[in-house]
């Protein structure tokens, strides 16, 4: 069996500043990785 999976989200706390997360689990045969990710998100104008 081969697949993979991938989720990714991200809120506004306020106009310039981000917080986000992602997910990604890859299956190939007899091999499987899961990955996560949590970060903020500072733009600046």
């Amino acid at each position: 069996m081969i697949g993979g999976l991938r989720g990714d989200i991200e809120y506004p706390l306020t106009p310039q500043l981000r917080l986000g997360g992602l997910f990604r689990y890859d299956r190939a045969a007899d091999w499987n990785e899961a990955r996560g990710l949590v970060y903020l998100r500072y733009r600046t104008e």
